[in-house]
C-alpha cells in the first residue's frame, strides 16, 4: 500500500515531443514534491475491520429527521478530549445495509472515539423503501450533518470539526455531501451541508465513465432519470470538485472487482481539471495485506497512522 496524488499525464497540444516530456517530468516532480508518499504500512499501522469495543451507543436511535430511516446512534469519545464529530454512512449499493454494520466494517473509523471524536452512525433512505432515488440519500446525510451542527451540544457533540465518512455507496454519499456544499441550488444534486473533510472507502466517484457494476448501481439509484442528460454527472462527485471544497481521503483496494480502482484515478483527473490544490485529496491505494482488504473492504488495509494524521490536519485547518 502507498499513498500518492500522482495524476494521469496531461497532453500539451501543439508542443514538441521534447517539450511534452519536459513538461510531464516537471509536472510529476511538482506533484510529488507537494504530496507525502509514506512507506508501506506495517501490520501495526492497520486497524481491524471489526470494532473490538462491545459497549452500546451513548445515545441510541436518535432521530435526526422525520423519515423512519432518519435515525442515528451516537458514540461519545472515550479518550482524547472532545475534538469533533465524524458522521458515518454505511454502504449497501444504495438499496441495502444499515447502521448495524458498524461493528463489522468500521473499525478504523470507530477507533476515532479513542482520539477525541464522537461518531454519529446514521441510517438513510434506501431504494427498497418507496423507490427513494437520487438525491434522497444525499439529502438525508446532509440533514444529519446540519442536525449535528444545530443540536450537537445537547448530546455532547462538538461540531467545530465535522467530517463525513462512508464505505462503498456510503463513500459516494460522503463525497457528494462534502463537494456539493457550493453546487447550484437549482441543480439535480442541490446544495448540501458544509463539512470540514470527507473519507470515502471504495466509493463510486464517476457514474458517467464507469465499469459495469458501478454503471448498474448508478442507473438503479437514478431510476427514471438515468437517461436524462446531466443526471449521472450530478450524482458523480467528480463533477462537483472545485478549489473551495474541503479535503478528502480516498481509500481503494487494488483487487476490488465491485467498484473499480479506476474510480480513484478519475477523481484525480477531475482534481487536475478543476485546478484544485493536490493537498486537498489524499489517495490511499491498498496493495498489500489480506485479500479482503485489497478487495472491496479497504477499511482494514488503510494506513491508520496516515489516516489519523490526515484527520489531525483537518482539525488544524492545515489544507
Amino acid at each position: 500500500m502507498y499513498s500518492t496524488f500522482a495524476p494521469t499525464p496531461i497532453a500539451m497540444r501543439g508542443a514538441s515531443g521534447l517539450s511534452k516530456h519536459v513538461f510531464i517530468a516537471t509536472f510529476v516532480a511538482l506533484v510529488l514534491s507537494a504530496c507525502s508518499v509514506p512507506p508501506p504500512q506495517s501490520n501495526s499501522e492497520r486497524m481491524p475491520l471489526t470494532w473490538a469495543r462491545t459497549g452500546e451507543p451513548t445515545y441510541p436511535a436518535v432521530a435526526y429527521g422525520q423519515d423512519p430511516r432518519n435515525v442515528a446512534d451516537i458514540y461519545s469519545p472515550t479518550a482524547g478530549g472532545n475534538r469533533g464529530v465524524i458522521v458515518l454512512v454505511h454502504g449497501g449499493g444504495f438499496y441495502s445495509g444499515g447502521r448495524s454494520e458498524v461493528r463489522e466494517l468500521s473499525g478504523v473509523i470507530m477507533a476515532q472515539v479513542e482520539r477525541g471524536f464522537s461518531v454519529v452512525n446514521i441510517d438513510y433512505r434506501l431504494l427498497t423503501e418507496t423507490s427513494n432515488n437520487f438525491p434522497n440519500a444525499v439529502d438525508d446525510v446532509s440533514m444529519a450533518v446540519n442536525w449535528v451542527r444545530e443540536n450537537g451540544p445537547a448530546y455532547n457533540l462538538n461540531p467545530a470539526t465535522l467530517i463525513v465518512a462512508g464505505h462503498s455507496a456510503g463513500g459516494t454519499l460522503a463525497a457528494l455531501v462534502a463537494l456539493g456544499w457550493n453546487s447550484p441550488t437549482s441543480g439535480a444534486l442541490g446544495r448540501t451541508a458544509k463539512v470540514d473533510g470527507y473519507i470515502s472507502f471504495a466509493g463510486i466517484m464517476n457514474f458517467e465513465n464507469a465499469a459495469p457494476i458501478s454503471t448498474a448501481a448508478g442507473e438503479l439509484w437514478l431510476g427514471a432519470n438515468a437517461k436524462v442528460p446531466g443526471w449521472k454527472g450530478a450524482a458523480s462527485p467528480t463533477t462537483h470538485l472545485d478549489p473551495a471544497d474541503p479535503p478528502g481521503y480516498l481509500a481503494h483496494g487494488d483487487m476490488d472487482n465491485v467498484i473499480e480502482m479506476g474510480q480513484v484515478d478519475q477523481m484525480i483527473s477531475a482534481l487536475v481539471r478543476s485546478g484544485t490544490n493536490y493537498s486537498k485529496l489524499f489517495v490511499d491505494r491498498v496493495t498489500t495485506g489480506e485479500d479482503a482488504c485489497r478487495w472491496h473492504l479497504p477499511q482494514c488495509g488503510v494506513n491508520a497512522t496516515q489516516l489519523n494524521k490526515w484527520i489531525d490536519l483537518v482539525v488544524d485547518r492545515r489544507f
